[in-house]
């Protein structure tokens, strides 16, 4: 059986981890390994149990901890190329246990867990989401974009559930505190995924097959878990679409499935 949570997830740090009865492996590690080490103890794992971790772009609030998992545990750490050139300036630059991403997104296995990969558009040197296939099916994670380009709602097509960014409301941007050019940079279609277009992915996937969904990625600033949930759940009121929508809970563990 499957088990997916949420670790931590928004702007101060994330990490999701997918499990099946003999396997599991992390996606993106944004916080500290002390933390990420106690989150999975509480779920009865540990680092040194996880067969391998995916970070989907070189920002610190995905690969935060990766330096001192490397220091401390003997697993692979996969990142996409550009990603590994832009930290070419940290401790991970030349670990024996940092590798690339395949350039060609071809999978990689980890006993009955199988992790792919497709593009996401962001401000990054490059950015990934995942497609995790398990004995029970497709799940899918896509954060960290900025626009829902049809590639991405094609590879996420199918799954069983997903993990999606819902970073902010555009009215809290809009009116908070930040800056003008922060502002555009999150608006912009490299950068966040606001309420309404993941709403609108949420219902494309529901329709074709997809049946429960996290939003995660929330902005602290800009967002609230009470308006993202309304807003993707209103939406799919109004065109009659039924999923089972849930957040991920920022600082503590939230389970998915």
């Amino acid at each position: 059986m499957t088990e997916i949570y949420s670790l931590f997830s928004g702007s101060s740090g994330n990490c999701s981890l997918f499990r099946t009865e003999h396997h599991a492996v992390l996606i993106d590690a944004g916080c500290t390994m002390k933390k990420i080490d106690a989150s999975l103890k509480s779920v009865d794992l540990s680092l040194d149990r996880i067969d391998a971790i995916f970070a989907s772009h070189e920002h610190s609030d995905h690969v935060s901890a990766l330096t001192a998992i490397v220091k401390h545990f003997d697993m692979p750490v996969y990142l996409p190329g550009p990603s590994v050139s832009a930290l070419s300036d940290s401790n991970l630059a030349g670990h024996k246990n940092v590798r690339t991403i395949p350039q060609d997104y071809s999978p990689l296995r980890f006993g009955d867990i199988t992790v792919s990969f497709f593009r996401t558009p962001h401000d990054s040197a490059s950015s990934v989401g995942f497609i995790i296939n398990t004995p029970d099916g497709k799940y899918g994670l896509a954060t960290d974009m900025g626009t829902v380009m049809r590639s991405v709602a094609e590879q996420l097509t199918g799954c069983r559930a997903a993990i999606i960014e819902s970073n902010y409301d555009h009215v809290m941007l809009e009116n908070g505190s930040y800056p003008r050019v922060l502002k555009n940079r999150i608006g912009s279609a490299y950068g966040h995924l606001d309420n309404r277009d993941c709403a609108r992915l949420v219902a494309y996937l529901a329709m074709t097959g997809t049946e429960k969904f996290m939003l995660a990625h929330l902005s602290k600033e800009n967002n609230t878990p009470e308006k993202a949930l309304a807003c993707v759940k209103n939406y799919l009121v109004q065109n009659r679409i039924s999923a089972d929508v849930k957040v991920a809970q920022r600082d503590y563990i939230t389970r998915f499935i």
